[in-house]
């Protein structure tokens, strides 16, 4: 098809994902548009297709093993025969970094996991009509500047959103951990988009008991964000001395709250009652969905806890139950969400469980309080990353018995 005359009905679409799913979706959001679509598993597929035949646009997802989306752009902007044509992104990310990224490496527009098929056709639509208008009509440049504006003030307006929404959150979490005579306590957040979908609190019962929260919304940016204070309000208004009946109550009014079915809060409640006289602590956990809590013994030995049950939102009238163990002078109790066991490195290799067990050893034995174990849990993770963007939110609270 000439590149001076696109039918935007007729149009030639390379769409490139390397989850079959993903590709099937979009396969069945624009071919009944009339769109010819050709799919690619993958960024290296994808350029062979370009370079032999460029399309009249391409839908890019970002994150894919190999060749990702911003070097396969690159690439493709790099060919004097694939330079003009227009990248949409694919990205599960709705965040301004990786929006800023796509944008600086010649991406024109994007679009977010899960797909909107009205969405998807609007966004191809334009950009179609947008490259019609740039390459075949000159006489159209002023429609041409009007719609890359609105592009543009649309993009802004997104961005302003989620810097508001990352200030409203960061309201969310406590200002500062709680003092208690028994626990030096050490929380750390490191989101990976603008907006959280991470959460951790604490509720001090005077100086010899305290509950820690900690959880996981599903996915990224504003609607988790809301899940998050949608927990926060439950866990203020909630106030069963039964733990497992205190997350059953929450459970149900987040299911409430959960009409589409699509967010779900993974949560663990963990509470601490101080024995004065023996100096043992015991501890009683609730919740369902997150990671394993992990308790560094005094003497070494590290063990993890699972904390059974669905997801908080999943399913209304589930059962919790209640997990108790106890805890020693010098034992550190670890809870975090799965933001650094499933960390990326540039090979795009995750981080796991079992380098996870060894830095929380190393951490414990280079380290003398809590704080300091964050800060090397941390370190670890980034030093594996080896500068790779964080993949997911990144939440720990370490509570070390004194």
């Amino acid at each position: 098809m000439s590149q001076n005359q696109i039918d935007p009905k007729k149009a030639d679409i390379l769409i490139v994902d390397d989850i079959a799913a993903n590709l099937n979706v979009l396969c069945q959001a624009l071919e009944p548009e009339g769109y010819n679509v050709i799919a690619a598993p993958s960024g290296e597929v994808a350029l062979k297709i370009a370079t032999q035949t460029p399309p009249d646009l391409i839908l890019l997802d970002i994150m894919m093993p190999g060749i990702d989306g911003f070097g396969a752009c690159r690439r493709l902007k790099a060919e004097p025969t694939t330079a003009d044509v227009p990248v949409i992104f694919i990205t599960a990310k709705d965040e301004t970094q990786s929006i800023i990224d796509g944008f600086k490496v010649g991406g024109v527009d994007y679009i977010t996991k899960p797909f909107r098929h009205e969405e998807v056709r609007a966004r191809v639509r334009t950009h179609l009509t947008i490259k019609q208008l740039r390459d075949g009509l000159q006489h159209a440049n002023d429609e041409l500047e009007k719609a890359y504006s609105q592009l543009e003030a649309d993009n802004e307006r997104k961005t302003e959103e989620l810097q508001t929404a990352r200030v409203i959150q960061q309201g969310f979490l406590p200002d500062k951990a709680p003092e208690v005579s028994f626990l030096e306590i050490a929380p750390f957040q490191q989101p990976a988009t603008e907006v959280s979908g991470d959460y951790y609190d604490f509720f001090p019962d005077g100086d010899d008991k305290l509950l820690v929260a900690i959880g996981d919304a599903t996915g990224h940016g504003v609607g988790p964000s809301l899940m998050v204070s949608a927990t926060k309000m439950a866990l203020r208004t909630v106030d069963d001395p039964s733990l497992e009946k205190r997350i059953g109550q929450i459970n149900t009014h987040l299911k409430a709250i959960n009409r589409s079915h699509r967010l779900n809060m993974a949560l663990t409640l963990v509470e601490l009652s101080h024995d004065e006289t023996s100096g043992a602590i015991s501890v009683q956990a609730a919740g369902g969905g997150m990671p394993p809590l992990i308790i560094r013994r005094s003497d070494g030995r590290v063990e993890e806890i699972m904390v059974k049950g669905l997801p908080l939102g999943a399913l209304d009238g589930e059962k919790y139950g209640l997990t108790e163990f106890r805890l020693e002078k010098e034992d550190v109790l670890i809870l975090m969400s799965d933001g650094l066991p499933e960390r990326l490195n540039h090979k795009g290799e995750m981080y796991g469980d079992t380098r996870l067990v060894t830095a929380i050893q190393n951490a414990s034995r280079m380290s003398q309080n809590a704080l300091e174990i964050v800060d090397a849990l941390v370190k670890f993770g980034d030093d594996w990353s080896n500068g790779t963007p964080q993949n997911d939110d990144v939440t720990l609270v370490v509570l070390k018995v004194k």
